[in-house]
């Protein structure tokens, strides 16, 4: 009897990454599209929170902290060039 364990599939790899985007490191990008969950081209508090969150839970208060000080352009989105500067 074979059981099959109801795993869910792996979400879906970042798009690659451009050889440079605004004159960001390469490596920045790729993490940038990890975090940007939505592929939105910008990171939210709740991509932000989920992705502080692998080792513990950061308190969504934590969180608006970090984004005020990297939201230079007071959106409520970090882009990429903001994120570059983290």
């Amino acid at each position: 009897m074979s059981y099959q364990r109801h795993q869910q599939p792996p979400p879906p790899p970042p798009p690659p990454t451009p050889p440079s985007q605004h004159g960001v490191d390469p490596a920045l990008v790729n993490i940038f599209y990890q975090v940007d969950t939505d592929r939105s081209g910008a990171i939210d508090a709740t991509e932000l929170q989920q992705a502080l969150s692998h080792t513990h839970l950061f308190h969504i208060d934590t969180v608006a902290i970090i984004m005020r000080c990297f939201d230079k352009d007071n959106d409520g989105h970090i882009n990429m060039q903001e994120f570059a500067q983290l």
